[in-house]
C-alpha cells in the first residue's frame, strides 16, 4: 500500500433493504431453491473469510492512490485533507463469488468509485448467504472510505 493513501471500510457489509426487483421476508423453502432470486433478507448473510475485520484488511491493501502525487503534494503541504467514501452494491453468489459490482452511493469522483469498484470486484469469495439452509444469491453494501 503507498505510504500517500490509507483506504478504510467502515462497518464492514452491510444488507440492502427490499427492493421491488428483489425477494425479502417472509420467505418459503421453494424460493430458496429458485436461483434467479437475490435476497435482501436472508436467514444468513454472506460473510467475508474471517469477518468484517478481514474484509476491512483486504481492501485496504488492494486500494491504489488514485490521486495523483502532482495533486496531493500540493494539497498536503497546506495541512489539508482529501475524504471520500462510497458504497458498492453486490450480489454474493451462490458459490460466494462477486458479481455485479456498482456504485450504490457515489464520492461524486470517477477517481474513487471507479477504484472501489476495481477493489471489490477482485474480492475471494465468500461463505454465500443461506435461506433454509440453502445457499442463495444476496445483496451486499460495501462502504469504502478514502484518506489522504
Amino acid at each position: 500500500m503507498a505510504t500517500t493513501c490509507m483506504a478504510l471500510v467502515l462497518g464492514g457489509s452491510i444488507m440492502l433493504p427490499a427492493t421491488a426487483a428483489t425477494f425479502s421476508a417472509p420467505h418459503d423453502e421453494a424460493t430458496a431453491l429458485d436461483s434467479t432470486y437475490i435476497f435482501t433478507a436472508p436467514d444468513v448473510a454472506a460473510q467475508f473469510p474471517g469477518g468484517d475485520e478481514a474484509l476491512d484488511q483486504y481492501i485496504a491493501s488492494h486500494i491504489t492512490t488514485v490521486i495523483p502525487d502532482s495533486i496531493l503534494a500540493p494539497i498536503k503541504q497546506l495541512g489539508g485533507k482529501i475524504h471520500a467514501r462510497c458504497i458498492v452494491r453486490c450480489v454474493i453468489e451462490t458459490d460466494g463469488s462477486v458479481t455485479g459490482a456498482t456504485i450504490e452511493r457515489t464520492t461524486s469522483s470517477l477517481l474513487f468509485d471507479n477504484e472501489a469498484l476495481r477493489v471489490v470486484s477482485t474480492l475471494p469469495s465468500f461463505i454465500p448467504a443461506k435461506v433454509y439452509g440453502r445457499p442463495v444469491r444476496a445483496f451486499m453494501l460495501i462502504p469504502v472510505t478514502f484518506d489522504y
